[in-house]
């Protein structure tokens, strides 16, 4: 009997040590996830200077505004004469629908089919799976 009461109290003191082993290292554990995620929450310091960057990129990307105008009026009006030139046309007063298909066949070089393009993409998926097995895994911590 006193051998079984033994046992057991070296069984319950052993689990109670377990535990609370187990408990200091979830604390740790969450401590550390803690502190991962107040790292990345903490974006004022980059709040404060992205209205300084996009000060700068919108000062180098401005182009002036009268240059833009002449070019799009001078393509409105070539666009106009064009229009009205495909308008008078004998054929597309006959019909329109034909006259455009005529054109669109004239002005439109067909696709042509590559015959090694299967096999080129076939490589190139190859190439990328040995890439990909090849690239160091990055493990987390």
């Amino acid at each position: 009997m006193k051998r079984k009461l033994s046992k057991k109290l070296q069984f319950l003191s052993k689990l109670q040590e377990t535990q609370s082993i187990l408990a200091t290292k979830k604390k740790i554990s969450k401590k550390r996830h803690r502190s991962k995620k107040s790292v990345l929450n903490n974006l004022s310091s980059i709040a404060e200077v992205l209205p300084e960057i996009k000060e700068k990129t919108e000062k180098q990307f401005h182009l002036p505004k009268g240059s833009q105008a002449k070019a799009r009026q001078k393509l409105v009006i070539t666009e106009v004469k064009q229009l009205s030139m495909v308008l008078d046309h004998p054929r597309f007063k006959q019909n329109p629908f034909a006259a455009i298909h005529e054109h669109l066949k004239v002005s439109l070089d067909p696709v042509k089919e590559d015959p090694l393009k299967p096999l080129k993409d076939k490589r190139a998926e190859k190439q990328n799976k040995q890439r990909r097995r090849l690239a160091p895994v990055k493990m987390e911590e």
